[in-house]
């Protein structure tokens, strides 16, 4: 078992609380202890246990997100305990516990997290069991979808002989906010200036692009976009929207809709066609619109649904 403290919290004297209980944790009951820091608010401090880097969002994504272990034990989706109102990801300053390389439960400093740390070092295993975290077994660290995706991006798919430098692969992207009547301006992202400052790599370029586009993703959708749409448009109609697995743009006038799936199917075929048309009303932004299917290599691939594919110009992306 590990102890775990997304740093640095915004205040001074309660991120040296943390540490200070963390190594008192450690030297009186031998348990292991980690510190994230996310943000380097403070300067460092002697402290006895492992010590990494993060960006916020790398370690959200790693850590809280789609994890049913920790939702269970905190009680609500780690999307609703850990983002702001308007959706940003907010886990500076949280403590958690983590066995078997997952996050098992977690709480803000301010909010009992130091509390817990006190508790343990009083009583050890019994502040855990006080407070019900029951462990689960390991979230896995990805499912197909996350395996094919990394494939492609490794791959450089689609059009391969694009440089990577004019392209951008995004993930889980919403569309039929035309056709469900829900304006533009109800939609548009409220982005947060200083986001793009505090990124870097792929995921900044991702953020940049959304921004640029005002392309929704799923993250965004969920964890502040629907909630409004809820109050304007009642609950039902942002319940109909749908989501496109992988866009990947080619500079600014080509975007690709992409299916990850276990093989070809005539699921993925009819998705995408409806994808392509939602896609083009809700950003039409695009000279050219272009559709994949993307599928592990050495898969059989049924003939009938190659023809349809070709029909209907989807390319088939398999990759290894």
């Amino acid at each position: 078992m590990k102890l775990k403290y997304y740093g640095d919290a915004y205040d001074k004297d309660e991120h040296e609380r943390i540490i200070s209980l963390l190594n008192g944790i450690n030297e009186k009951w031998g348990t292991t202890v980690e510190i994230i820091r996310l943000k380097k608010r403070h300067e460092a401090l002697n402290f006895r246990g492992e010590i990494a880097e993060n960006s916020e969002i790398e370690a959200y994504n790693r850590d809280f997100r789609n994890n049913r272990v920790l939702s269970r034990n905190i009680g609500r989706p780690p999307s609703k305990g850990f983002k702001t109102g308007s959706g940003y990801i907010s886990i500076t300053g949280v403590v958690g516990v983590v066995m078997d390389n997952t996050l098992q439960w977690a709480k803000e400093s301010y909010l009992g997290g130091i509390e817990f740390l006190e508790d343990f070092q009083r009583s050890g295993f019994k502040a855990i069991e006080d407070r019900g975290i029951k462990f689960g077994e390991k979230v896995p660290k990805g499912d197909l979808h996350d395996e094919l995706f990394g494939l492609l991006v490794r791959n450089n798919l689609p059009e391969k002989e694009t440089s990577r430098e004019n392209k951008c692969w995004l993930r889980e992207i919403v569309v039929g906010f035309n056709a469900l009547g829900i304006k533009r301006n109800d939609r548009k992202i409220e982005h947060g200036k200083n986001i793009a400052s505090k990124l870097e790599g792929n995921v900044k370029k991702a953020y940049e692009t959304m921004c640029k586009f005002d392309l929704v993703d799923k993250i965004y959708y969920r964890g502040y976009l629907q909630e409004y749409l809820s109050s304007r448009y009642g609950f039902g109609r942002p319940l109909m929207v749908l989501f496109i697995d992988y866009v990947a743009l080619m500079g600014e006038k080509i975007a690709w809709l992409m299916e990850g799936k276990e093989k070809l199917n005539e699921k993925a075929i009819g998705q995408l066609l409806v994808y392509k048309d939602l896609f083009e009303e809700d950003y039409p932004f695009f000279d050219k619109v272009k559709l994949g299917v993307v599928i592990k290599a050495d898969t059989i691939i049924n003939p009938i649904l190659l023809r349809s594919c070709k029909k209907y110009n989807i390319e088939v992306f398999e990759v290894k």
